[in-house]
């Protein structure tokens, strides 16, 4: 085989094995690139080689949810099906329910990531509320709560089908729900002896007002012990827009 990527590719359609899927692995940078549709495909999916078992800590969730945010919701081409009202995601018109396309996403992805070791449950019932995404792992022989993530969707426009007008989210409901957002996963997060996570994906067609320093939510996150973690994990209507704001990093 030639030594580059780009002569691979053209030496597999030259020998008419442009249809069939085909992976690089990188070594250097320990990363993948698969052609789910052959060489001769523009659709690519990057992943990364891991070389250590995963371990149950609040980094490696990180790093998981890093990995979810860039590979499967960070533009329209990978997200799953509801983030974005269809054919209308380059006006930012975000689908019916993206909270629930996005959990479905974690819930698979970061099973899938730990292996085994922690386990991921959506939508699970408590006499308090339903918590958004329960991760457990074992503990003393049971599999106990350890880390409760609260999820909660910034949007510019409600969703409106095709053909209908948009109507604007007022940006005060956008700051009352992130607020509400870090008191409930504090809440939870005492009551099952659990690490709160709040986990906020941005579908806001502008992005330049952190809604974290609004006074709202600072004030509300000051009540909290102990408080969240807090991350914004930015989506983008389009791939020229994800990289006009620098990404992929």
């Amino acid at each position: 085989l030639p030594a580059k990527a780009d002569d691979i590719i053209d030496w597999l359609i030259d020998r008419d094995l442009g249809d069939q899927p085909v992976v690089f692995a990188y070594r250097a940078s320990k990363r993948l690139l698969a052609r789910g549709e052959g060489a001769k495909g523009e659709i690519t999916r990057k992943d990364v080689v891991r070389d250590r078992p995963p371990v149950a800590t609040l980094e490696e969730v990180h790093d998981a949810l890093a990995h979810i945010h860039s590979q499967y919701l960070i533009t329209p081409s990978g997200c799953p099906e509801g983030v974005w009202e269809k054919k209308r995601s380059e006006d930012y018109v975000p689908g019916p329910r993206p909270e629930h396309a996005i959990q479905r996403e974690l819930k698979t992805n970061l099973g899938s990531w730990f292996r085994g070791i922690v386990r991921a449950t959506v939508e699970e019932p408590t006499p308090v509320g339903r918590i958004d995404v329960r991760l457990s792992h074992m503990r003393e022989g049971v599999w106990a709560y350890w880390a409760i993530l609260e999820l909660k969707v910034l949007r510019s426009k409600h969703n409106a089908s095709e053909g209908e007008k948009a109507n604007p989210v007022n940006h005060k409901d956008n700051v009352e729900a992130i607020a509400e957002g870090g008191l409930q996963v504090n809440a939870f997060a005492k009551n099952w002896n659990a690490e709160p996570l709040l986990e906020i994906f941005d579908l806001r067609e502008r992005k330049d007002q952190d809604i974290l320093k609004e006074d709202v939510v600072t004030r509300e996150l000051s009540k909290c012990l102990p408080v969240p973690s807090c991350r914004i994990w930015p989506l983008f209507g389009s791939a020229s827009d994800a990289r006009l704001a620098g990404f992929p990093q």
